[in-house]
């Protein structure tokens, strides 16, 4: 499936949590978000890519194909330098630093 949203355009994979109310309403506070982001749990980004004044978003998700559907919306949504989608738990992220 693919929907847009906003400005940005999504492929929601069946197999992930389709952005239903919760996501909307994250994508509200994301927006104004600055700095350094942390998604956990992104399934396909849309929080993330909601980020447009932070200088990077790192998107973290356990389910694989929430990553490879997050990596199709980044590269749709051309904010490759900013988003970094990442596949594993929290603790993925003390291995970045």
């Amino acid at each position: 499936m693919e929907m847009d949203f906003k400005e940005l355009h999504l492929s929601v994979f069946n197999s992930v949590y389709p952005p239903a109310e919760d996501s909307f309403m994250l994508t509200e506070a994301a927006e104004m978000l600055q700095g350094r982001v942390l998604e956990v749990g992104c399934g396909c980004g849309i929080a993330s890519l909601s980020c447009k004044n932070a200088s990077e978003v790192i998107g973290v998700d356990i389910n694989p194909e929430a990553v490879n559907m997050m990596e199709e919306n980044i590269l749709l949504n051309k904010v490759v330098e900013q988003v970094i989608p990442i596949l594993g738990d929290a603790s993925e992220i003390i291995k970045l630093k």
